[in-house]
């Protein structure tokens, strides 16, 4: 809840609420692709793997909709969090003590536009409507390793690019 336009702290939110959603029922349909590949070669093991999720739908029902405070039934699927397509890649070079690994993750664009149907005033400004989108996303982890028996180390750069996800809020 916000407070009005006008007065004292406009549209400061007052309240939050959090509370637990009883899910009546939950349905996920789509693809799944995985690919793995190894081969050794004279300079070292090459090693790739990679899965790709297609999701047709992702569908909800929060309560029986013949009771009096039933919902009707969401699909999700392309929302905020429930991305259309998600891949994950992962390759290796293992030469010796040596290892050599590269990951990335891809994950599709998103949007609350089906889901923002109410309108509101803000800003002073009538019938407002809020559409959150968040662009699809590449990251890159990279990290190298040696590995002596009892002793090994690894170094590791996590989100390579230093690519921020982009804020929905």
């Amino acid at each position: 809840h916000r407070n009005p336009g006008t007065g004292v702290n406009p549209y400061n939110i007052t309240s939050v609420h959090a509370t637990y959603v009883n899910v009546n029922s939950e349905r996920d349909r789509g693809y799944d692709l995985q690919m793995n590949y190894s081969q050794e070669f004279p300079f070292g093991r090459i090693t790739a793997e990679g899965e790709v999720t297609y999701t047709m739908q992702h569908v909800q029902q929060i309560f029986d909709t013949s009771a009096a405070s039933g919902f009707g039934t969401n699909n999700f699927t392309g929302a905020i969090g429930f991305p259309r397509y998600y891949g994950i890649f992962n390759a290796s070079l293992k030469r010796g003590n040596w290892n050599f690994n590269w990951q990335g993750t891809y994950v599709s664009p998103t949007s609350d536009e089906n889901f923002a149907s109410s309108t509101i005033t803000y800003l002073g400004l009538p019938n407002v409507t809020q559409i959150i989108r968040m662009g699809g996303q590449v990251r890159h982890n990279v990290s190298v390793g040696y590995d002596a028996g009892q002793l090994g180390i690894i170094f590791g750069i996590r989100n390579l690019t230093d690519r921020t996800p982009p804020p929905i809020s």
